[in-house]
């Protein structure tokens, strides 16, 4: 119950503002509201930067690792699996692949859907409602830095700063009630 009123409270100090243009409902938040999201916010791009660098590092591995492995072998191995072993380790170089082709399925059916009689065009559309799937997915979700807020050490000081202030505004709230008792008392 008391979350449901927090609720209630919540959305009676901010105002959703939907536009139906853009198909796009927008709530602004400040302080403590704010402060939320702009903490996972910074997350995820540490998150993001994180995946960024492993990515990175994990294609320059592989390909110090493929060009080592390729000096060991004469020109003529590339036709084989290519096998290196050392006493704690075995790197495994598949033979070079042959070029592919995909073919663009989409883009062929539609073109052939211009050719195609009413009736083929009516079976085609039984058959993909016959051989379709509907998977659910869950809502994606981003998000873009605000430029002004893009440095994240003055961001993080800027909270530090403001639940500081909270926090010596909170002490000095019961020292004042404190006071106010023993000044009570004593009359």
């Amino acid at each position: 119950m008391k979350n449901f009123r927090q609720f209630i409270i919540f959305l009676q100090e901010h105002e959703i503002m939907r536009n139906t243009k853009t198909n796009r409902a927008i709530i602004m938040l400040q302080g403590k509201d704010s402060e939320i999201y702009t903490k996972l916010a910074v997350k995820l791009q540490k998150i993001q930067d994180l995946e960024d660098e492993a990515k990175k590092l994990k294609k320059e591995v592989k390909d110090e690792t493929r060009t080592y492995i390729e000096d060991l072998f004469t020109s003529d191995d590339v036709i084989y699996t290519r096998v290196v072993e050392t006493v704690s380790v075995i790197f495994t170089l598949s033979k070079k692949p042959e070029a592919s082709t995909t073919p663009q399925y989409k883009t062929i059916l539609e073109e052939l859907i211009q050719f195609l009689t009413p009736e083929l065009q009516k079976k085609l559309e039984e058959l993909k409602a016959l051989y379709s799937t509907t998977v659910e997915k869950q809502a994606s979700l981003r998000f873009t830095r605000k430029l002004e807020f893009a440095d994240t050490e003055l961001e993080d000081f800027l909270i530090l700063l403001r639940n500081f202030k909270e926090e010596v505004l909170d002490w000095a709230n019961a020292y004042d009630h404190a006071l106010q008792d023993i000044s009570e008392r004593l009359r």
